[in-house]
């Protein structure tokens, strides 16, 4: 059954309260974060500190196992049985459930943010009933009923620990705050003793939204710094106008692979390939024109899906060069003459006295075995003898081992 725009607006609403961050509203004007940064950043902390509650868990679980050691074999028995043994199961079973799940989630990088922060704030629940439970088994002991009981700190510094950093806490938080206070009072304790308990709660409120802003601000600025420096690293290796890899790329790749291709007695393809007349191009319809030229030429070679675009390489103004390894002589030719024909069938008009009408290309193929004692330069002048070959054939066409390859 769909739902009416109203009810979907109301469900939108809520979620989107409930995913706010715990921070001051003119922090997001003052670092001007924008809502998809924000929703990054959430969803990162939620992953983030949900994995940090696996490990919590595990060790709660093992807490509540020492307990019911002394509780059953041991015969220490606390303030109030009742509610202490309550508490002690609930703390098994919900650490275990969460410590369980939580883990299989590790292990398989299962990332669901929202997921996660439910699950989290469930066990969260569960751990702030356990410690209302221990708080309220102490103050049916008369005798401790005037004294500080510490279980209140246990009860919020675990609400502190387990989720500090998103703005589900703050309710977790309030809401252990008002179980301490509701006991107390119903217990009769003294007004002093109130008063400590609502201080000591206040500050720990305080810590909360301290924690929660600048955890949060740091996860955004990490973000930035991170988007920004894949940023630089995209630049440093890519063409900025065709968005293929740069020559610094080309050696760098080169340098790295090829001591795998001598170890496998690997052959390889190197495809040179530049753009026919594109001096007369960009002298007769300007530089502007040129760039849009390389560009076209640059997407109908990858729109064709003839090879791996991170085989794909601009080798410097017009030239182009394709590095491929693991095929043979037929696929260099079916390859070769795949890309000469892409480019030439995008239509893309040549500049006045052309040799053809459309932007064309020539490109030259070597093909051979990686041979100890040859550097990179001998393969890539091999391929650039069988481009000059294809230009001074006309132009628009193919050259490998000397010949014009042809359908």
């Amino acid at each position: 059954m769909d739902m009416s725009p109203n009810n979907r607006q109301v469900k939108r609403a809520f979620f989107r309260f409930w995913e706010v961050p715990l921070t001051i509203r003119f922090l997001h004007c003052r670092y001007r974060i924008t809502e998809s940064e924000s929703n990054l950043a959430v969803d990162s902390l939620a992953v983030r500190q949900a994995n940090r509650m696996v490990f919590i868990s595990w060790f709660l679980m093992a807490l509540s196992i020492a307990y019911m050691i002394m509780f059953y074999a041991l015969g220490m028995h606390p303030d109030d049985q009742f509610y202490s043994v309550i508490a002690m199961f609930i703390l098994f079973g919900s650490s275990l459930f969460y410590a369980l799940l939580g883990t299989l989630v590790f292990f398989l990088k299962v990332r669901r943010p929202l997921f996660s922060r439910i699950l989290m704030d469930a066990y969260t629940s569960c751990l702030l009933a356990v410690m209302a439970l221990y708080f309220l088994a102490a103050a049916q002991n008369p005798s401790e009923r005037g004294s500080f009981c510490p279980s209140y700190l246990y009860l919020l510094m675990f609400t502190l620990v387990s989720s500090p950093y998103l703005f589900d806490s703050l309710f977790v938080m309030l809401g252990g705050l008002g179980l301490v206070i509701t006991i107390s009072a119903v217990g009769q304790s003294e007004p002093v003793l109130l008063l400590q308990y609502t201080l000591i709660g206040v500050i720990l409120l305080a810590v909360m939204v301290y924690l929660s802003s600048t955890n949060y601000l740091n996860e955004v600025k990490t973000m930035r710094l991170n988007f920004a420096n894949d940023e630089l690293h995209f630049l440093s290796t890519h063409d900025q106008l065709t968005g293929i890899k740069n020559r610094h790329s080309l050696h760098t790749d080169l340098v790295q692979d090829f001591p795998h291709y001598l170890k496998e007695d690997s052959e390889i393809c190197f495809i040179m390939f530049d753009v026919d007349s594109f001096k007369k191009y960009n002298d007769t319809l300007s530089h502007i024109e040129g760039d849009n030229c390389l560009q076209v030429v640059v997407n109908s070679v990858k729109k064709a899906n003839l090879f791996p675009e991170n085989a794909f390489y601009r080798f410097g103004g017009d030239e182009f060069l394709v590095v491929l390894s693991g095929i043979n002589a037929k696929q260099v030719k079916r390859i070769g003459r795949g890309l000469v024909k892409a480019v030439y069938d995008a239509q893309l008009p040549a500049a006045v006295g052309a040799p053809y009408p459309f932007v064309s290309v020539s490109a030259g193929a070597f093909f051979g075995p990686v041979e100890p004692g040859k550097i990179i330069d001998h393969y890539i002048a091999e391929a650039d003898k069988q481009l000059y070959l294809a230009k001074n054939s006309g132009h628009n066409c193919f050259f490998f081992q000397g010949e014009k390859s042809r359908e």
